[in-house]
């Protein structure tokens, strides 16, 4: 972790937390060492509280929150057990639940209301159908291997799938419905010799929705998902193809990727 995360990306040093700001000063060294002084301070006022009488959750809660913001892994989901453990202290010490005669009434309801805010949540926040514009900054985080660097050409942006295999995420929550879908894929495959196609075959969350000829050009292909393939929230769609073969290789260009289809956009939408 310390070599590669610490030194090969930049994210860490925009986190939250002790350990991105001694980053960002390129003080690493000194990340360890704060971390177990932070800790020690915590655990002994926590202790002293506890002793005392104080309630232990918040403490426990503290602790929680001293050690996500000392980690040496400072990733932003590591705060959500802390608020959790505060939402539950605040419950705890909730005087309604105190004087309930029937707890397990009073769990219920909390069930419920974290389940329609769970619901409330991903209907607001993931799409029903979705559209990726491969080739944006926008759609980067979405093209999860395979995928060379982003390219334009006029109006029309794109990438290169590298080799016989990518996979791209899809967003999508129509499942909730029961609807399959239709994935529809802009592409251009790399055929430098007439006459040839290349063969491009799509599994969607680990089933299969179809295979398709792909001739020279910019083309649509568009494969039908059944309602059982699609999850709420991120789908992978992997993309196999047939063949791949890098223009140095055969002779246009000195590009030395093995290039088998550039895509441009894909549409997922409810049939």
């Amino acid at each position: 972790m310390k070599s590669f995360v610490w030194r090969s990306t930049t994210w860490v040093q925009h986190t939250i937390g002790i350990t991105g700001l001694l980053l960002s000063n390129r003080l690493s060294r000194w990340v360890e060492a704060v971390q177990i002084v932070v800790m020690l301070a915590v655990y002994m006022t926590c202790w002293r509280a506890i002793r005392d009488g104080r309630p232990p959750l918040p403490w426990m809660a503290l602790a929680l929150l001293a050690f996500s913001m000392t980690t040496l892994w400072p990733v932003t989901y590591i705060y959500f057990d802390g608020f959790l453990l505060l939402v539950c202290a605040a419950l705890a010490g909730t005087p309604w639940l105190e004087r309930a005669r029937r707890p397990f009434g009073a769990w219920m309801v909390t069930l419920a209301a974290a389940s329609i805010l769970v619901v409330a949540t991903a209907w607001a926040i993931v799409p029903g159908d979705s559209t990726i514009d491969v080739g944006t900054p926008a759609a980067r985080p979405f093209l999860r291997s395979g995928f060379g660097d982003d390219e334009r050409e006029g109006q029309r942006t794109f990438a290169w799938i590298d080799g016989r295999h990518a996979a791209i995420l899809v967003p999508r929550r129509a499942s909730i419905r029961r609807e399959r879908a239709t994935v529809e894929l802009e592409c251009l495959p790399f055929l430098p010799t007439e006459g040839l196609t290349q063969q491009i075959s799509a599994v969607l969350n680990g089933v299969s929705i179809g295979t398709a000829a792909l001739p020279g050009g910019w083309t649509r292909v568009s494969f039908t998902a059944p309602a059982q393939a699609w999850q709420i929230g991120v789908n992978e769609l992997e993309l196999f193809l047939a063949s791949s073969v890098s223009p140095a290789e055969s002779g246009v260009g000195s590009d030395t990727r093995r290039l088998s289809v550039a895509v441009d956009r894909l549409t997922a939408r409810s049939r």
